[in-house]
């Protein structure tokens, strides 16, 4: 199947991300359905994603991480009863991050925490995204969980209808 991998402004297909990471095409839809990469799409339905973001799992290269101090503020804010909403725009990090952080934050001593999406980077120094920007990720993002989950939907009731034929075949 053939395509382009890479686009103007930094931005991969689905093609491109899994030959940047080596792996294949549908673990890439996988990690976008556990929000492990963030993804938009295009006119034509096309799903792109953010060169600097993906780079940033590729093992062996030097992405950031968030470091302690960013941390510690998190922590801070979240024992004073903040959302991890109110950390974006506090702290200027994605909401990636302040949502790591925040089940970070809620994982007792002890327990196993969340796996980070990627290697977080260090905050940028861009303007804090506003409401309306998150209420559009969260959106994209219970989008991407539902269609995943009827994805996962329809592959069982395959395998089922598969699994009955088979039955059927063999009692004859």
């Amino acid at each position: 199947m053939g395509g382009r991998t890479r686009t103007s402004g930094g931005r991969l297909t689905r093609k491109g991300v899994a030959q940047r990471l080596g792996v294949s095409v549908p673990t890439v839809r996988r990690m976008e359905a556990r929000a492990e990469l963030n993804a938009t799409r295009g006119a034509h339905g096309t799903h792109y994603y953010d060169a600097v973001e993906v780079d940033a799992r590729v093992p062996g290269k030097t992405g950031e991480r968030v470091d302690g101090p960013i941390c510690a503020e998190a922590f801070g804010l979240f024992d004073a009863g903040v959302g991890w909403r109110q950390v974006v725009v506090k702290l200027k990090v994605t909401p990636a991050i302040a949502r790591y952080l925040w089940e970070e934050w809620k994982t007792p001593l002890g327990a196993a925490g969340p796996t980070p999406p990627w290697r977080l980077p260090v905050a940028h120094t861009g303007s804090a995204p506003d409401d309306r920007e998150l209420e559009e990720w969260e959106r994209q993002m219970r989008q991407q969980q539902a269609a995943q989950e009827a994805e996962w939907r329809e592959e069982d009731e395959a395998r089922a209808r598969r699994r009955e034929a088979r039955r059927n075949r063999a009692s004859r």
